[in-house]
């Protein structure tokens, strides 16, 4: 990794991504693991699923996924899929995450 690297330039797209999956499965997930407290389900949530949810967008969404050091510094060689489009998905209308 070079000394010049700044971090993840699409941090914000991740996070709304992150977001946006939370909300949708939240209530789900403080009842199968019995959390009442709505801010105690959000960090349980993303200890067990943060990383599934990062993989799954810089490994596959992100528009620099092939290029990025942050990305190769955590991931697995094989999980950025050589096969994908340089270009990520088309962007939602809502502009959060990706579409398809």
């Amino acid at each position: 990794m070079s000394g010049t690297f700044q971090g993840c330039r699409h941090i914000q797209r991740l996070l709304a991504a992150q977001r946006k999956v939370i909300l949708e499965h939240l209530a789900e997930h403080k009842w199968y693991q019995h959390i009442a407290d709505e801010n105690l389900g959000v960090l349980d949530f993303i200890a067990k699923y943060g990383f599934v949810m990062r993989e799954m967008y810089c490994g596959f969404a992100c528009p620099e996924r092939h290029s990025c050091e942050w990305t190769k510094s955590f991931m697995q060689k094989d999980i950025v899929d050589p096969d994908l489009p340089e270009e990520p998905f088309a962007p939602p209308e809502d502009n959060i995450g990706n579409g398809i």
